[in-house]
C-alpha cells in the first residue's frame, strides 16, 4: 500500500519534488527569509531573536508550566480557564511549525 502511494506520487509529481520532500522531512530547512519575503501562510512569531529563538521558546514554555502548576494553590475563580487559555495561546506561539493556518485554534478562544 505504501508503496503504491510513493510510485504514484512519484509519477505525479517528478523524482525532484519527492527528493526535496524528503530532504525537507529528513533534516528541515535551514534558510530563514526576513518578514517581507515570508510566504502568505508563514508565521515566525521569534523571527527578531534570529538563533536564540529556541531559547526563547524554552524559556516561554518553562515560564507558563510555572505558572500552571502555581496556579494549582490559587483560590481564584476562574484560574484554570486562564491557565488554559494561556496555554493554549502559548504553544501556538512557541510552536516550530511556521504556518499561520495553527493560528485558527485560538478562534475559540
Amino acid at each position: 500500500m505504501l508503496s503504491d502511494v510513493m510510485v504514484s506520487g512519484l509519477a505525479v509529481f517528478g523524482v525532484e519534488t519527492h527528493l526535496a520532500y524528503v530532504a525537507t522531512i529528513s533534516g528541515g530547512r535551514s534558510e530563514q527569509l526576513p518578514p517581507s519575503q515570508w510566504p502568505t501562510g508563514q508565521y515566525e512569531p521569534l523571527f527578531a531573536f534570529g538563533e536564540f529563538d529556541m531559547v526563547v521558546r524554552g524559556i516561554t514554555i518553562v515560564g507558563v508550566v510555572a505558572l500552571a502548576v502555581l496556579a494549582r494553590w490559587s483560590d481564584a475563580e476562574h484560574t484554570d480557564r486562564l491557565v488554559f487559555v494561556l496555554g493554549l495561546v502559548t504553544m501556538v506561539i512557541v510552536t516550530p511549525s511556521p504556518n499561520i493556518h495553527v493560528l485558527n485554534v485560538l478562534i475559540p478562544v
